[in-house]
Parts: structure tokens; C-alpha cells; sequence
């Protein structure tokens, strides 16, 4: 018996394998509409028939598959894109950005003072607002893993011989300060582009997150001008929070918030071990040169505010507005101002429109601070050094504090650079047509409004 036989004996059962027949097109299509927005945009690429499909009918599934996602809302589902004049493309990016706006819903509804619901006209501006600071997060993180894959001898920024050599010891050799040069970098160009309205909603959004999400106090000059950075145990915490949201993007707060709706615990609390884990993986080095990112950024953001403010101050001065009401139109709507409205919609016996989840199932306890865990994060462990042991540390972290001048200067250059190759000028001009335009829209509100 040759081996060949010798294995055929010793099978003890034949297996036939069935291929089943693939599924009607219309019976797929029916199967797309009722899926979530996540599942949906897996299964198009599963694929070239499949994509094929949803593209030939992306215009029909596009409102199925947001009401299938968002069920009993109506005012983030509005501006459908039209069946004509909209590409697939365009069909997609709306329902991509379902996502931020949904996120925009909630911290509204529930992580701020001004606690509008979701479908309350008077929160428009300030979802809209957060909505665009989610996709720049978005960006930004998107950024993070172009840099994280990038081989280092292809990147730009590079650090000073001396540098490289104090930084040879670093324990984490992925998180290198040549890709944080390089981060800082190409987050400055991606800055460049945005507009002041988009400026102020980031400044909103991570407000909010560092404040009401992780739990620091958080002190809007400090947050805003970090020129000098605080070296309390909380503002270094803090600082390198408001860094790691630009790496984390919302894809965790989306898992915690909204798709782990009816998970486990773990599941929602999957923005917290996102950021506790990534603090533990780091040493104190590392995480300073990551906290420089956002002192960089938010120095930026400030120039070109307080330039802007300067400009228009001195047109509208010119035009005898008032430089008060323009201040409250450049920095949004304060929390007195929305609920002295929800006051007034009270005062008048009005319906308030339902909450964004009145008439959704939703499994979660929102008094668990929405973000799913029921005590909040430990600060990353940095209060812990204190008193006489903080003094000790000081002595033993002398080197280390040493390592980080140099790195101070080395994202000094970096900025410095950024500075020269842009058009001051340039970038005032479209800033301040923004912050033009914004004022005309509400000065022309404000007078056809009711006296």
C-alpha cells in the first residue's frame, strides 16, 4: 500500500464542501439599508461586485442607512445630498460625517453647561462648530500614522547632532523626537489652512474634552497661551492630553459613545485605556516633547486670533459698530447666553425638542459621564509626586530636564521656520474676511430680530 492509499484509509469521512448561491442584488440592497454606517462602509469593500453595487445605488442607501444608524432623529439627517447634483463621493462624505456630527450632539447635550438637545435650533452654530473640530481631530490623526509609518531618513525635521545623541537613551525608541519634530511640523502646515471659524471651534472642542471628559480644571489663557508652561503635576497632565486628542482622533470616543452603546464596560470606557495605556508606555521625556506639540499649535491658533481681533476691531471702529458685541460674535455663544434661551423657551411654556436619546434605545447609563466609566481617569499619576518626593525627583530627573531644554529648542526652530514661510499678510487677509463675514451675517440677524 503506497502512502497516498495509506492516507485515504485513514480519513474517517468524506468532506463536501457546498458553495451556496450568492444572494439576489435586491436582497442585498435590502440587507445595506438597514446596516449601521460603520458596517456599511466595511461591507462596500468586501468586494468588486459588492462595491460595485452600492455605488450603482449609493444615493437610495445613503438616508436608509443614516436612519438605520440614527433612529428617531431628525435634525442630524437633514441636507441630504440631492440625488442629481451629488457624486457618490459626496454621498459618502455626508455619511461620514454623520459621525462628528452625532459626537457634536452629545458633548453638546451633555458634557457642557448649555445643555441643548439634540434636535434644538438654538444649538445649530455650536454643533456646527463641533462637528468641524471633530474632523480635524480627524485629520490630525490621520497625520499622526502618515508620520508613524514614515521611515525616519524621509523625514524633514530634523534635530541637531547633539540632540540626537541625548535622545539615544529614550526607553520607547518608536516615539523618537524626530517624528515629533516632524508631527509638530506637518501639524503647523496642516494648521495653515484652516479658517477662523474652524480655529474656534477646535478651541471649543478640546476645552471641553480636557475639562468636562478627562476631568482638568482647565484655565482658557493657559489652554490658549502656553508660552509658559505651569509645573504643577495637573498642567503637565493636562498638556499632554490636549497633545495625545490630536493622535487619538475620535475613533475612540466614537467606540465609547456610540457604538458601545449596549457593550460591555470595556468597550465603553475604550478612550480611557486609550489614553491611560498610551501615558503608561511613556517616559517623562517623551511625554514632555509630545506636550510641546500642543503649546506650538495653540501658540499659533492665539497669534492668529489676536491678529485677526486686531484687524477687525479696527475696521468695525471705523464703522462705529461695537467692539463688544463683535468680541461675543468672535468667541461664540457663552453658556449664560444659551441658557438665558432655554430659560426663555421655559418661561413661554414652549416644547423643548426631544433629547438625542428620548427616543433612542440606548443601554448606557449617561450618568456615568457619558464616557462610560463611573470614575473618572486617575490624572495619569502624576499628582502623586509631592512634597519632599517631588523635591527628590527634581534632584534625580536633572539629566532628563536637561534632555528637555535642548528639545524646547529644537521645536523653537521648528516654529521659527514655519513662521518665515508664511505669509503673515496673506493669512491675515483670509482670516479677517472670515471674521468679516461672520459679523455681517450677525449684525444683519441682530437687526431683524425682534426689538
Amino acid at each position: 500500500m503506497t502512502t497516498k492509499q495509506a492516507q485515504q484509509v485513514s480519513l474517517p469521512h468524506t468532506c463536501i464542501i457546498v458553495k451556496m448561491p450568492p444572494l439576489p442584488d435586491d436582497v442585498l440592497l435590502i440587507i445595506f439599508g438597514h446596516m449601521d454606517i460603520d458596517t456599511f462602509l466595511d461591507v462596500r469593500r468586501l468586494n468588486h461586485h459588492v462595491h460595485g453595487l452600492v455605488q450603482s445605488h449609493i444615493h437610495g442607501l445613503t438616508e436608509s442607512v443614516a436612519r438605520s444608524t440614527f433612529p428617531g432623529q431628525t435634525k442630524i439627517l437633514e441636507n441630504v445630498p440631492d440625488n442629481e447634483a451629488a457624486s457618490p463621493a459626496d454621498c459618502l462624505y455626508w455619511l461620514k460625517n454623520l459621525r462628528y456630527q452625532q459626537l457634536a450632539a452629545i458633548l453638546v447635550e451633555f458634557r457642557t453647561g448649555w445643555e441643548h438637545a439634540a434636535d434644538d435650533p438654538r444649538g445649530d452654530s455650536l454643533r456646527r462648530a463641533l462637528a468641524k473640530a471633530w474632523r480635524i481631530l480627524a485629520d490630525c490623526a490621520k497625520i499622526a500614522k502618515e508620520v508613524a509609518a514614515t521611515e525616519e531618513s524621509l523625514l524633514r525635521a530634523r534635530p541637531t547632532p547633539a540632540s540626537i545623541d541625548e535622545w539615544s537613551d529614550v526607553s520607547t525608541a518608536k516615539y523618537t523626537p524626530l517624528r515629533e519634530l516632524e508631527l509638530c511640523r506637518r501639524y503647523l502646515m496642516y494648521f495653515e489652512t484652516l479658517d477662523f471659524e474652524q480655529f474656534r471651534g477646535y478651541g471649543i472642542l478640546m476645552i471641553q474634552l480636557v475639562w468636562c471628559v478627562f476631568n482638568f480644571v482647565v484655565r482658557r489663557t493657559t489652554l490658549y497661551q502656553p508660552v509658559q508652561m505651569h509645573q504643577s503635576d495637573d498642567r503637565r497632565s493636562e498638556l499632554w492630553v490636549s497633545s495625545y486628542m490630536l493622535k487619538l482622533g475620535p475613533e475612540a470616543f466614537w467606540r465609547s459613545w456610540w457604538v458601545s452603546k449596549s457593550g460591555s464596560i470595556e468597550e465603553k470606557q475604550s478612550a480611557k485605556a486609550a489614553v491611560e495605556a498610551a501615558w503608561a508606555e511613556r517616559d517623562e521625556v517623551t511625554r514632555e516633547a509630545e506636550s510641546h506639540i500642543i503649546k506650538v499649535i495653540s501658540f499659533q491658533i492665539e497669534y492668529i486670533t489676536k491678529e485677526t481681533r486686531k484687524e477687525l476691531r479696527a475696521s468695525s471702529h471705523a464703522d462705529g459698530n461695537n467692539s463688544m458685541f463683535i468680541d461675543r460674535i468672535l468667541s461664540g455663544a457663552t453658556s449664560q447666553d444659551l441658557r438665558h434661551q432655554k430659560k426663555e423657551a421655559v418661561d413661554d411654556d414652549r416644547v423643548l425638542p426631544p433629547r438625542i436619546f428620548s427616543e433612542v434605545p440606548l443601554k448606557q447609563v449617561l450618568s456615568d459621564a457619558v464616557t462610560g466609566w463611573t470614575v473618572f481617569p486617575t490624572r495619569l499619576a502624576m499628582c502623586s509626586l509631592g512634597g519632599t518626593r517631588r523635591r527628590e525627583a527634581d534632584t534625580e530627573n536633572h539629566e532628563r530636564r536637561k534632555k528637555i531644554q535642548d528639545v524646547n529648542s529644537q521645536y523653537k526652530a521648528v516654529y521659527e521656520e514655519w513662521e518665515r514661510d508664511w505669509d503673515v499678510r496673506q493669512g491675515w487677509e483670509r482670516q479677517v474676511a472670515v471674521a468679516e463675514k461672520i459679523l455681517a451675517q450677525a449684525l444683519t440677524s441682530e437687526h431683524n430680530g425682534p426689538a
